[in-house]
């Protein structure tokens, strides 16, 4: 868990028709984000922290990958850090 105050917070919304896979790198963790729920991403550290990748599997399924840059991040849903959710 990150101790210092995050740089920036946004929130992620999969408001499609159908789940959304969130694939944390460089693990390869991933976490299956359902139809209409929310995840808030902090960010720590200064300029471009995340780099954030959109794309398709062969199954039509879609995937938000989250690669740390020049900082580090956190995902949270409902509180929760996902690390504490897998």
């Amino acid at each position: 868990m990150n101790e210092m105050n995050p740089t920036c917070m946004f929130d992620l919304v999969n408001d499609g028709p159908n789940a959304l896979k969130l694939i944390l790198e460089p693990e390869g963790a991933q976490f299956v984000l359902s139809q209409g729920e929310t995840v808030q991403i902090q960010l720590f550290g200064s300029e471009c922290p995340l780099a954030m990748k959109q794309s398709v599997d062969e199954n039509g399924q879609t995937h938000i990958s989250f690669w740390p840059d020049k900082g580090t991040y956190e995902l949270f849903i409902k509180g929760r850090r996902i690390w504490d959710l897998m």
